[in-house]
């Protein structure tokens, strides 16, 4: 109300935190956690209890700058309007201030003044991306934000994801294998990788992947696990088709009696890891 006061009714019996967002602050004011706090992992956790009525959930909001700037496809140069952009603190933890672009791509971040690291977020295709251009945040431009002042020019590129595909059979190259876990693991730690089941005719697909270098791995119970040769290379938006895989059955079987594990004929089995360092 015009006298700064606030109701939010209809609350379930729940917790909640409580947030001004900044996009219809006046001035150089900025949005703020409850209690005065600039991240959502500070802030103070409200539990509204059945009939309950809290009052004196105040704030009082400081001055700070205002980051500026487009959001565009990397691949087109379009502007994205919907897009959702956030920042993190150098010591970590998101601000109380959040953005999304209008149809021109456009959009504004209100913090106070310190240092920060961008992130463009989209549901909509695109791989979320720091500025600039980094897929890690510990990769990412660290901007500078300056008490009542505008800090213009932060585009951001998003890229949409590529795709691993391919089918996994048994030993024969001819009969599929259903229900094998594929992953994609990056052969440069700073991006991610990801995984698919294979369906019922073997085939799979592992998504979501920007470009550069995969281990890819496939295992199935009772089947050998086996690694693609060479490392498969991924150019983002592009799939990378024909990653096949054909599994040989294990030539043994083992028997877990209480704590210990037995083979066919009653021989001990010792088992290891090995394989990269991952389960």
């Amino acid at each position: 109300g015009v006298d700064g006061s606030y109701t939010i009714t209809g609350l379930p019996p729940l917790s909640y935190i409580v947030r001004v967002p900044d996009d219809s602050l006046p001035g150089w004011l900025v949005g703020e956690f409850y209690d005065s706090k600039d991240t959502g992992q500070e802030a103070n956790i409200i539990t509204v209890a059945p009939s309950q009525n809290i009052m004196g959930i105040n704030f009082t909001l400081d001055d700070g700058g205002i980051i500026t700037g487009q959001v565009f496809d990397d691949e087109t140069k379009q502007p994205v309007s919907g897009i959702g952009l956030h920042a993190g603190t150098i010591a970590g933890g998101y601000q109380a201030g959040l953005g999304f672009t209008n149809f021109e791509g456009k959009y504004q971040l209100r913090y106070k003044a310190n240092d920060y690291f961008v992130q463009a977020y989209a549901p909509s295709g695109y791989i979320p991306v720091w500025y600039q251009n980094a897929f890690d945040r510990n990769d990412a431009t660290r901007i500078e934000v300056v008490l009542g002042q505008l800090t213009t020019g932060i585009n951001l590129y998003l890229t949409r994801p590529g795709s691993i595909s391919g089918q996994v059979f048994e030993i024969d190259g001819v009969t599929p294998i259903a229900g094998a876990n594929v992953f994609a693991f990056p052969v440069n730690h700073q991006i991610s990788g990801s995984g698919a089941n294979t369906q019922s005719d073997g085939s799979y697909k592992i998504e979501g992947l920007v470009t550069g270098s995969y281990v890819a791995d496939v295992a199935v119970t009772g089947h050998v696990s086996a690694s693609y040769k060479p490392e498969v290379v991924v150019t983002a938006p592009d799939e990378t088709p024909d990653i096949n895989f054909s599994l040989a059955t294990y030539p043994y079987t083992v028997i877990i009696v209480g704590q210990n594990v037995v083979g066919e004929q009653g021989g001990g089995v010792h088992a290891t890891l090995a394989h990269r360092g991952r389960p």
